[in-house]
């Protein structure tokens, strides 16, 4: 088993990455500010994530370079994914959440 080094710099706003959070966590703090709360949604902890996404493609681990992300909520993980040159898409059943991920395009 190999351990996995997680590059914390895309915590912070200086990456593109860690600029795209930040703008994510806006958008999704204003989203749940002007909905009434939906109870299967829970955003990640997207700087972690883009971590280990980058961790996993520096280390070879993928087998290939699509990444899917079931329950995207705000598309977050699959952008992030992109940023790291996966072919990413996600899948999200709940309306409002697919309704405000596309018009923050």
């Amino acid at each position: 088993m190999e351990e996995l080094q997680l590059d914390w710099t895309v915590a912070s706003g200086d990456t593109p990455e860690g600029a795209f959070v930040q703008n994510a966590l806006q958008r999704i703090e204003t989203f749940q500010v002007q909905n009434e709360r939906i109870p299967s949604f829970e955003a990640s902890n997207y700087y972690a994530a883009a971590g280990v996404l980058k961790a996993i493609r520096n280390h070879g681990l993928t087998m290939g370079k699509r990444f899917c992300e079931w329950g995207s909520e705000f598309r977050v993980l699959s952008c992030l994914a992109a940023m790291e040159a996966y072919d990413a898409c996600g899948i999200e059943i709940e309306t409002k959440l697919v309704r405000s991920a596309a018009s923050s395009e």
